[in-house]
């Protein structure tokens, strides 16, 4: 008797917890302002050279963070900096940014997320020019 009520109890609970939905993160206006805002802080300390905006806004990988050292170590001082408006997809804000230096045009493919009040970037992947 004792072996059916657990069995059935672990069957109840068991079809219970699969049906669970985790319903993606809504972020309203100012939320998304707040991330434009920072964007251009970005944009304007990258132009000049200084990088530690966009280091402490990182929560990447160990190996992005590296890649993401090296491509900095890399970059004349000289270079613009560009981004698109940020687009919310399943619950993923992402935009395109682009770094101009000489005649050379890297894109990039950044996905944020916002965790307690300071947006973060949390993946950044390389993209081809002709997308």
């Amino acid at each position: 008797m004792i072996k059916r009520v657990i069995t059935i109890f672990l069957t109840f609970l068991f079809f219970s917890c699969s049906g669970i939905k985790i319903k993606p993160e809504s972020y309203d206006n100012e939320k998304l302002n707040s991330l434009v805002s920072k964007l251009e802080i970005i944009k304007n300390e990258i132009e000049r050279g200084n990088y530690s905006t966009l280091k402490n806004s990182l929560d990447l990988s160990l190996l992005k963070s590296y890649k993401v050292e090296r491509l900095i170590q890399e970059l004349p001082q000289n270079l613009k900096f560009y981004y698109t408006k940020p687009e919310i997809n399943e619950g993923v804000v992402t935009n395109i940014v682009g770094i101009r230096y000489a005649e050379n045009t890297v894109y990039l493919e950044v996905s944020y997320k916002y965790d307690k009040n300071i947006w973060r970037i949390t993946d950044i992947k390389e993209r081809e020019e002709n997308r």
